[in-house]
């Protein structure tokens, strides 16, 4: 009876150590097909994408005038880069100093319906690259050729900035403005 009894616990002791073995090898494998998964399975997405890419770019350049076509296309975006710089600086010319800006503003104004008042001369504040001048620009106008003054003001790229503007109400549907707006210099031109 002794023997019996002793059998089957040697029996279930053999068991576990093969069931440990059989979970560890498992949860290991587990952890390896995961690594794989998000390491090695991004990265052959990543490879297989550039494969492609690099197909349609062989296939573009090795058809009919595949690299005439490449170079127009490029020309194509630079003089599209080039006519949207262009609209950018809209004809700063001759606008490399301040008398230039000055006669910016004044083209400006008018194309708003604004005519100056009277323009207080600037103070020079110089640094290391660029200068910059405030001007205070005092006038007459109405709203909506304020409004349209202004926002011409604003779409120069970093050529003028408006600080400040004070409004007083004027007769027939008119503003007396002081405009304060900083004009911006390079010192190289």
């Amino acid at each position: 009876m002794q023997f019996q009894d002793h059998m089957p616990h040697e029996h279930y002791g053999r068991l576990n150590k093969a069931a440990a073995w059989l979970l560890l090898f498992s949860c290991a494998t587990l952890l390896s097909l995961a690594l794989v998964r998000f390491f090695a399975l991004a990265q052959w997405e990543a490879l297989s994408l550039s494969e492609q890419r690099l197909e349609r770019m062989s296939g573009a350049l090795s058809g009919k005038n595949g690299a005439a076509a490449l170079k127009s296309r490029l020309s194509d975006l630079q003089d599209s880069l080039t006519d949207a710089c262009a609209s950018l600086s809209q004809d700063f010319g001759d606008s490399k100093d301040l008398s230039g800006i000055v006669r910016l503003l004044i083209v400006k104004a008018n194309a708003a319906g604004i005519q100056f008042v009277k323009m207080r001369p600037p103070t020079e504040t110089a640094g290391a690259a660029s200068a910059t001048y405030p001007l205070v620009l005092e006038l007459t106008t109405s709203y909506h050729s304020l409004g349209r003054f202004v926002s011409s003001m604003e779409s120069l790229p970093h050529l003028v900035r408006v600080d400040r503007i004070a409004l007083v109400a004027g007769r027939n549907n008119t503003v007396e403005v002081r405009i304060l707006i900083t004009c911006f210099l390079h010192l190289n031109g």
